[in-house]
């Protein structure tokens, strides 16, 4: 995992790399593809010149654009079935390497570093993940059907994901406390603002946008069974969160993935399963251990 970010130029450059690369976000809302990109690349500029991002880390930005670019754009499925099988095999696993900070060439501006949130709890730290917002940001660019949207079906999406999310809360909530995972630990601190804005855009967005946009869809594509699809998604989702947490967590995980790739599926909006993920999210964060039991950790 490469390691924290020490600024070269100090911590305002690196601020800015981050608000280019949000506002790049943004304006997927809209159809100005051209501010889009301008955005990006203003940010991936910034974050080089602050020591966000290495040579080696563009290549892998350019590398999964290029390989979106082919998969969503160029090669038919139909026609070229193999050759769509294999790109959008690479899509995944660059994706996932760089989610999970094991593609070199990116340093991540942390702004919490082992803090004790809650009592008996294992410290949390907290990093603002450039990697993992690029995949996001390029995956949702090429693929316009994954688009958030300003509609009147915004909205209805907004709801259906707190509904969702309402139901996350007591299932996994449930199960946790069950589990001995967490228990009941009401907190509102310093640091409940900072939670909110961060893991909406670092954590929620784009694992939603790279496991159900990405990945639940492409397995639906080959499969042809919708449900097949949230099911091995959500034991994957529920797999890569053991090195996190254990195997009390990878179970929370796939039962959240069943949930967030259901809201997903019944809706097909990112603006629902990224709610129902929010709403299970900030409920953890305020009412419960964060993150976990430090007694809980079992790999």
């Amino acid at each position: 995992m490469t390691p924290p970010l020490v600024p070269q130029f100090g911590v305002y450059p690196a601020i800015f790399a981050y608000i280019m690369l949000l506002a790049a976000g943004i304006f997927l809302w809209t159809k100005r593809d051209i501010v889009t990109i301008i955005f990006f690349a203003v940010s991936v500029a910034a974050a080089f010149s602050a020591g966000i991002i290495t040579l080696t880390g563009i290549t892998a930005v350019v590398l999964l654009g290029g390989l979106c670019f082919a998969g969503f754009k160029k090669i038919d499925r139909e026609n070229n079935f193999f050759l769509h099988l294999l790109v959008k095999g690479l899509i995944a696993g660059l994706g996932f390497m760089m989610i999970f900070h094991l593609y070199p060439g990116f340093h991540n501006l942390q702004l919490l570093n082992k803090v004790q949130i809650s009592e008996d709890a294992v410290p949390y730290s907290l990093f603002l993940n450039y990697d993992s917002m690029c995949v996001a940001i390029i995956i949702m660019f090429f693929n316009e059907n994954l688009r958030l949207k300003a509609d009147r079906g915004t909205l209805m999406a907004v709801r259906a994901g707190l509904l969702f999310g309402l139901l996350g809360v007591i299932v996994m909530g449930g199960t946790g406390l069950a589990m001995h995972f967490f228990k009941f630990d009401f907190k509102i601190s310093s640091l409940t603002l900072l939670f909110l804005f961060c893991n909406l855009l670092f954590t929620c967005f784009f694992e939603e946008t790279f496991w159900r946009g990405y990945v639940q869809n492409t397995i639906a594509d080959y499969v042809k069974i919708d449900f097949v699809a949230v099911l091995i998604t959500a034991l994957v989702f529920g797999v890569i969160h053991i090195p996190f947490g254990g195997i009390n967590f990878a179970v929370l995980a796939a039962l959240a993935g069943l949930i967030y790739g259901y809201a997903y599926l019944r809706y097909r909006r990112l603006e629902s399963c990224i709610v129902c993920h929010y709403t299970v999210n900030v409920t953890h964060f305020i009412f419960a251990t964060y993150p976990i039991l430090a007694s809980a950790y079992k790999v």
